[in-house]
């Protein structure tokens, strides 16, 4: 089990276009709450997080997250998010 999760894992690192959709997909939102767009700007404070998300409107949303979700979440600018 191991050995094949390593596996998905180096394939999905290899396919970003296949991690983002996966990652899209197990998003638990309904769909009229989802903003696609590019991480502009993270902000890791000792409890929580924001996270600047640039649209493709050039409107930017600014998502509030625990640290630990936002550090699990790997958050980096440039990254594309949902």
């Amino acid at each position: 089990l191991d050995a094949f999760l390593r596996a998905q894992e180096d394939r999905l690192a290899d396919n970003p276009a296949l991690a983002g959709l996966l990652r899209r997909m197990s998003m638990k939102t309904t769909a009229r709450n989802q903003f696609a767009g590019t991480v502009k700007a993270v902000d890791i404070g000792s409890v929580s997080a924001q996270a600047t998300i640039a649209l493709k409107s050039g409107d930017e949303i600014t998502a509030t997250l625990t640290s630990a979700a936002a550090k699990r979440l790997g958050l980096k600018n440039g990254q594309e998010a949902l």
